[in-house]
């Protein structure tokens, strides 16, 4: 079955997508830009799962405070909120780490993980392979279009891969969970 022959309510419900560089039409508060991740859920109450998504990524302060005085971080935190208001099955998460501060950076990962340990799907793409090494359970690495490394990350992101793919020499420093890339 393709996409396309989903019905684009039952896809909007299916599938949270938060792009690289998402825009925010309107400048409305954190709340309310929060709660639009409810709009593919016409008649559901929202207001649990727009609680939890704004405490899920620590924004119960910032709830009041218009989208266009929001920092990067803090914009970046609320639209992915945004999506997982919507709880989604599928999280499709294009670079989430940019603009993000090491802390919330960290609690955003830990988020994403729970969510996958929940059983939704969660795809993320980052040009950190550090996060990927710590974080992720498959690595896909993509080269000019192609797959060039598809499995565990201690599989795909070889320093003999990653001199192939990004020509640099590199190594991992640290234990699983923790490691750090070294070039």
């Amino acid at each position: 079955m393709s996409l396309e022959d989903i019905h684009p309510h039952e896809r909007a419900r299916a599938i949270g997508f938060l792009p690289q560089t998402p825009e925010v039409a309107w400048d409305v508060t954190v709340e309310t830009l929060v709660a639009l991740g409810r709009l593919p859920w016409p008649g559901a109450p929202g207001g649990a799962a727009v609680e939890a998504a704004i405490a899920a990524m620590d924004l119960a302060d910032l709830r009041q405070r218009r989208t266009s005085r929001l920092s990067g971080g803090e914009r970046a935190r609320a639209l992915l909120a945004r999506v997982l208001a919507g709880e989604p099955r599928w999280l499709l998460v294009d670079e989430p780490l940019a603009n993000l501060d090491l802390a919330h950076a960290a609690a955003l990962m830990r988020k994403l993980r729970v969510e996958a340990e929940g059983g939704r799907a969660v795809v993320v793409v980052l040009h950190d392979l550090a996060a990927a090494m710590n974080h992720a359970d498959r690595v896909i690495v993509l080269s000019e279009g192609r797959v060039a490394a598809d499995g565990p990350p201690e599989e795909a992101l070889e320093p003999s891969l990653i001199r192939d793919v990004w020509q640099a020499e590199a190594r991992w420093l640290g234990d699983a969970g923790t490691k750090a890339l070294s070039t």
